[in-house]
């Protein structure tokens, strides 16, 4: 057999040796196209092949584009988290970036105070109002803003977030109770006996409702985490920590910090054993039942989305103290209208109430506020004996109003005995365990005034 008809023969029997490139499916469609003949498929035997048909631009340039959706798509999804969190960025950005703007222009005209102070004012707003539309990290980042740690922000800005330390939005109950039964695979009712639809508090992360235990009858607190919480609040971060790599590189560590705290916060299993761990440790400490109070978790009840813990009652520390003001100014107004020093200078007779009762010049000490609170508890006394001989004697006849009693509610707090409590409480556990993220936010502390304790909650 001649050469020719070998090699003839060869070429008929024997499918081409090259191997067949894998393509991505947009391309492998194309290429398989009915109308189009595919140039990578060997012609049979005894057929003219066709010439090979380099690709079209169009075809060139649709590939590119799909290749570029997706690798930009992957980028998205990786670095901000998905559609749900681009969404999110592309709505605080339109925000931050104008609002950024704005005020480098102001920085650059070097404007008066008064412009900064409407400027504050209106941004301010206009970012109170986006953070409740977002939520989130949002929330935590305008409670720290209300907080102005590290007195970074300018007063108006404070104002305006404060309202974000007692009044976050909640979730509807339908979402908590879904929430709850999921957890734990059966109706709230088979856990619960009672469970208030109305949350107690709520938080970024989630909300408080009260509720009765089935089987036992104690009061607990339950604390809920919201859905996809983690995916929000990891891409929340994100995004803000690409803004401030471009606006104010300076905060960048800062957030880096922030966000290896918080995504610690996402499993309540271990918050109700860092709960039980400082209770223990407060306990043997002497502390329990002394200066303070720990919440006791209920560990197996508690889920990675559900936290249940003892209820504790009391006010929270900060709006005990607002009220704690606002009844020592009253009381300071009753005075200085009786005395006759209604329109005097508040400074100066600031200076001449601290001379009268030898009170240091930067604010009383811890013995000094006893004095001033044993004097008004004498006071209180002697006043209220006096009601007391007028209502007996007089009180009874008609047309006469009785007078009050005063109780010791209308006492002042000793607030530096307050402030020596909470840094001897906060430094054993810094010192002792080195558990400071507990007490992190100064609104989960409350006080109860009868017993001078303080009740943390995590």
């Amino acid at each position: 057999m001649s050469l020719a008809v070998r090699a003839s023969l060869f070429t008929t029997a024997r499918p081409s040796c090259r191997p067949r490139r894998s393509l991505p499916l947009y391309l492998s469609s194309l290429s398989s196209s009915p109308h189009r003949p595919s140039s990578l498929s060997t012609a049979p035997s005894g057929s003219t092949s066709k010439p090979r048909t380099k690709p079209s631009t169009s075809t060139l340039i649709l590939g590119a584009s799909l290749a570029t959706l997706t690798a930009t798509y992957a980028y998205l999804h990786t670095h901000l988290g998905g559609t749900q969190s681009l969404l999110r960025t592309f709505s605080f950005y339109s925000l931050a970036i104008p609002s950024y703007l704005h005020y480098r222009l102001h920085m650059f005209l070097d404007s008066p105070d008064d412009t900064w102070e409407t400027l504050h004012k209106e941004t301010s707003a206009r970012g109170l109002e986006k953070i409740l539309e977002l939520q989130g990290f949002y929330i935590k980042s305008g409670q720290m803003c209300a907080a102005n740690i590290g007195n970074a922000f300018p007063p108006v800005w404070v104002d305006t977030m404060s309202i974000l330390q007692d009044e976050c939005p909640a979730e509807e109950f339908d979402v908590i109770r879904n929430i709850v039964e999921k957890e734990y695979g059966r109706k709230i009712a088979d856990v619960f006996e009672s469970f208030d639809e109305r949350p107690i508090g709520a938080a970024s992360i989630g909300q408080v409702h009260r509720a009765t235990l089935k089987h036992t009858g104690e009061r607990v607190v339950v604390k809920v985490m919201y859905p996809d919480v983690e995916e929000v609040f990891r891409g929340d971060v994100r995004t803000i920590k690409l803004f401030a790599q471009v606006a104010q590189p300076v905060h960048v560590p800062p957030l880096i910090e922030i966000e290896k705290q918080f995504m610690t916060e996402f499993d309540y299993r271990q918050e109700a054993r860092q709960l039980e761990k400082v209770r223990e440790n407060m306990t043997n400490a002497g502390l329990v039942g002394k200066l303070c109070r720990i919440p006791k978790p209920y560990l197996d009840l508690c889920t990675k989305r559900v936290l249940v813990m003892e209820e504790l009652r009391g006010d929270k520390l900060v709006v005990e103290l607002k009220r704690d003001m606002q009844r020592q100014m009253k009381r300071m107004e009753s005075v200085l209208q009786k005395h006759g020093h209604e329109g005097d200078d508040r400074n100066a007779l600031a200076e001449k109430f601290a001379k009268e009762f030898q009170l240091g010049q930067n604010g009383p000490t811890a013995e000094e506020y006893d004095r001033l609170i044993a004097l008004l508890d004498a006071k209180r006394r002697v006043s209220n004996l006096g009601s007391l001989l007028f209502n007996v004697s007089l009180g009874w006849l008609p047309g006469v109003t009785k007078k009050v009693y005063e109780d010791k509610s209308a006492l002042p707090i000793n607030h530096a005995k307050l402030v020596d409590d909470l840094l001897y409480i906060h430094g054993n556990q810094v010192e002792l365990w080195c558990i400071v993220s507990f007490f992190y936010s100064p609104t989960l502390i409350l006080f109860s005034h009868d017993l001078w304790s303080f009740l943390f909650y995590p």
